[in-house]
């Protein structure tokens, strides 16, 4: 079993070439929102968010999906979490696809022992009038998307099957969110703080060439409010962990850096004629 974590190719959808150094312009992370997000629903208490860990144990899965799509001609490819939303094509599945694919993540759950996850989401799809609602709740070249790709976080990947994991950004704003409520027991407290800490290493060890700032933070996914208490909490808790006297630093500073992304080749959805699928899931 092997994972790419940093391929010299990374998959870049058509609607996403050529138009990259946006994302880092203050005018358009002013104005960017992401489908859905306007009153974001709070994380529940047991937080899953590291898809690259929770995913290791799912390999087995994740390979017989990969060899079952390619005997019909597919390759998925999907930015996944194990919190709403679940699973986000990277570019668009056709009806037919969106039905094959459902029936291998259910075959693959009943066959591995599977973890709650994005897989068990997509298990949860019990006729065709579901499937719109989650795979075709966030378009291409939606804000959320674009900003998972240029992550270029890699969970997965074979010739069948490419999975990324949401931006970490995203999912730390929410996980504030949720550190900020007042009612919660001291235990869960604890485990939000941890997971939010470990989540800021893990967006200042990828984002190499960002000089982040909590402005910088409140105008990415900007519907979603900044908890700038929890965030000072986080950070605390993190420099006393992670930090010496000068690492960094460059959190604390309002400007921000342009972080270069190489253009790379885009993975080809081939398909091959094959029987259309019945409706029934």
């Amino acid at each position: 079993m092997r994972t790419c974590t940093s391929p010299p190719n990374l998959l870049y959808h058509q609607y996403l070439r050529g138009n990259t150094d946006q994302l880092h312009d203050d005018h358009v992370l002013s104005v960017a929102t992401t489908r859905q997000a306007a009153k974001p629903p709070p994380q529940q208490p047991h937080f899953r968010w590291d898809v690259q860990a929770t995913g290791k144990p799912m390999f087995p899965a994740f390979h017989y999906i990969s060899q079952q799509l390619v005997e019909h001609g597919l390759h998925v490819a999907l930015i996944i979490s194990d919190q709403s939303p679940f699973v986000i094509p990277v570019w668009q599945l056709s009806h037919r696809s969106q039905i094959i694919f459902t029936r291998i993540v259910r075959t693959a759950c009943a066959k591995y022992n599977v973890t709650p996850s994005w897989m068990t989401a997509v298990r949860s799809i019990s006729s065709k009038r579901d499937l719109p609602r989650v795979f075709e709740a966030y378009q291409p070249d939606d804000y959320i998307v674009r900003r998972s790709l240029l992550q270029q976080e890699i969970v997965f990947m074979a010739d069948g099957l490419t999975l990324l994991s949401i931006d970490h950004i995203y999912t730390l704003k929410q996980l504030l969110c949720t550190l900020s409520k007042k009612d919660w027991v001291s235990c869960s407290r604890q485990v939000c703080l941890a997971s939010c800490i470990h989540l800021l290493h893990r967006i200042n060890t990828i984002h190499v060439g960002i000089r982040f700032s909590k402005g910088y933070i409140a105008r990415v996914y900007h519907d979603i409010p900044l908890q700038e208490k929890a965030l000072d909490a986080v950070m605390a808790e993190h420099d006393a962990i992670f930090c010496t006297s000068s690492d960094y630093s460059e959190f604390y500073d309002d400007k921000h850096q342009e972080r270069s992304v190489e253009e790379v080749a885009e993975l080809q959805d081939t398909r091959r004629p094959d029987t259309q699928p019945s409706d029934d899931l």
